[in-house]
């Protein structure tokens, strides 16, 4: 069945955002790439984001909800829908922060021991992609994924 053209659209503009456009190209990359890392960690009973999120408490310690937030550059709703789970399933803990308004985030030993077994299969995701793509390209793509955030990052 032969596709109609939309009248009035620029089509030549359009070929070009589907062929050049950033954002298009790097969100279809980071979902396959999301999938395979997805199938390798399923067996630890974690998605993308929560394995993301634990490991910055990890890093971290006991941040703060807000430093959590701001770390993993996520804006409240979407830390709240993120948690939930892992809280849920006793994966992580809320604790006074420093003073009444604040309350601060830890992994418990639970969560500890769910993030050792998906860090395992986290390895086996990596040493996959740098087989795949190579080691040197990977080191290349990170800085220049590094370098295109700081263009957009926030003060």
């Amino acid at each position: 069945m032969a596709r109609e053209k939309s009248p009035g659209l620029d089509l030549a503009l359009c070929r070009q955002v589907a062929e050049q456009c950033a954002a298009i190209k790097l969100r279809r990359a980071a979902r396959l790439v999301n999938q395979q890392y997805d199938r390798m960690r399923r067996p630890a009973g974690l998605t993308g984001p929560q394995f993301s999120l634990l490991v910055a408490l990890a890093l971290a310690g006991s941040p703060t909800v807000t430093q959590l937030a701001r770390l993993l550059e996520l804006d409240q709703t979407t830390l709240s829908r993120t948690v939930r789970p892992l809280e849920k399933g006793a994966l992580l803990k809320f604790g006074q922060g420093p003073d009444r308004r604040t309350r601060t985030v830890s992994l418990t030993e639970r969560g500890v021991a769910r993030l050792s077994a998906a860090l395992r299969l986290w390895r086996e995701s990596q040493t996959q992609l740098l087989a795949r793509f190579g080691a040197a390209r990977w080191a290349d793509l990170s800085d220049h994924l590094k370098a295109l955030h700081g263009l957009y990052e926030e003060p």
